[in-house]
C-alpha cells in the first residue's frame, strides 16, 4: 500500500491484522488515530505495537489519540490494558493535544497517566483528556490528582467524562410523544442530574456539561453552566419494554454516544487514491 502524502487521520474498527497497520508506516502526515475495538481480546500485543510504531512515524504533527474497547469491564477476561498501552508509548509522542478513552476497565488508566507524567516532556501540550468512564471508576483520586500535577499536565486546558441518570414519560410532560433528546426543565431527572454532578468524585471539578451525559469537567477557568443538546435517547413506546419492573430503566437511561455516524471507507492492501486524507477501515 502506498500511503497518500496528505493522509491527516485513520480510523480502524476491528483491525486484526498487523500487516495492515505495517503497511502504513511510516505516515509522517498522521494528525488523528482513531480505534475501535468490541472485545477486549482483540486488542493484541502486536497490534499494540505496530500501534506505537505508527504513531512515532508521524513524528512531530500527530496531536489526537482516541481508543475505544466497547465491552463492559466485567467481560474482559485477564486482557492486562496496561502491558499493551505501554507498548503504544504516547510519552514519546512530543506535540500529543488530545487524549480520547472510552474503556469501562479502569486497571490501566493510573500507569498509563503516570507514564505520560514521568515522561519529561520538556514542552507540555495536552490540552484535553476525555475520560468517558472516569466518573464511574473506583480510583485512588487523590493519587489522580497527584499525577495530573506534573509539568506534562500543565496546559491542560479540560478534563471530560460522563454522568448518567435516568428519566421516564413523568419527566417529559408536555413533550410531543416519540423520541426525546432530554427531560424538562425542573423535573425530577433534571435536578437528579445536578446532584450527580455535585458528587464526589465529580464536584473536584468545575463543571460544564451537556444533558446528553457528556460532561466537561474543565480544570481552567471556572466555569459554572449548563447547554443542552440533541443527541439519539432512547424511544419511550412501553410496547418496547419487556416487563414492567424494568420499564424507567429502560425508558430513561442516557449515554453519550460518540461515535460518528461517518461512512466506512474499505481500502484494499493496494494503492489508496493520491487525494485521500481519511483511511477508515
Amino acid at each position: 500500500m502506498t500511503v497518500p502524502a496528505k493522509l491527516h487521520t485513520i480510523s480502524l474498527n476491528d483491525i486484526s491484522n498487523p500487516r495492515v497497520i505495517r503497511s502504513l508506516i511510516p505516515c509522517p502526515s498522521l494528525r488523528v488515530f482513531k480505534c475501535h475495538y468490541v472485545n477486549f481480546g482483540d486488542f493484541t500485543p502486536a497490534l499494540a505495537k505496530d500501534f506505537g510504531q505508527l504513531l512515532l512515524s508521524a513524528g512531530e504533527r500527530f496531536e489526537d489519540f482516541g481508543f475505544t474497547v466497547q465491552a463492559a469491564a466485567l467481560l474482559n477476561d485477564g486482557v492486562d490494558l496496561d502491558a499493551r498501552f505501554k507498548l503504544i508509548d504516547l510519552a514519546r509522542i512530543p506535540n500529543l493535544k488530545r487524549i480520547n478513552l472510552w474503556i469501562e476497565d479502569n486497571q490501566y488508566l493510573i500507569p498509563f497517566l503516570r507514564r505520560l507524567a514521568e515522561s519529561g516532556s520538556l514542552t507540555p501540550m495536552l490540552e484535553t483528556l476525555d475520560i468517558y468512564y472516569l466518573s464511574e471508576h473506583d480510583l485512588d483520586w487523590e493519587r489522580l490528582d497527584d499525577i495530573l500535577q506534573h509539568p506534562y499536565f500543565h496546559v491542560l486546558r479540560e478534563i471530560k467524562t460522563s454522568v448518567k441518570t435516568y428519566f421516564n414519560l413523568e419527566d417529559v410532560v408536555g413533550q410531543e410523544p416519540g423520541w426525546y433528546s432530554k427531560p424538562n426543565d425542573g423535573s425530577r431527572a433534571h435536578i437528579e442530574m445536578g446532584h450527580n454532578i455535585a458528587k464526589p468524585p465529580n464536584n473536584i471539578f468545575s463543571v460544564a456539561y451537556e444533558w446528553n451525559s457528556c460532561v466537561g469537567l474543565r480544570l481552567l477557568p471556572p466555569i459554572c453552566h449548563i447547554t443542552f443538546a440533541q443527541s439519539p435517547t432512547l424511544h419511550t413506546d412501553p410496547n418496547d419494554w419487556y416487563t414492567d419492573e424494568v420499564e424507567e430503566c429502560r425508558l430513561g437511561v442516557m449515554r453519550d454516544v460518540s461515535f460518528e455516524a461517518a461512512s466506512t471507507l474499505t481500502v484494499a492492501l493496494g494503492n489508496m487514491p493520491p487525494h485521500q486524507s481519511v483511511f477508515q477501515l
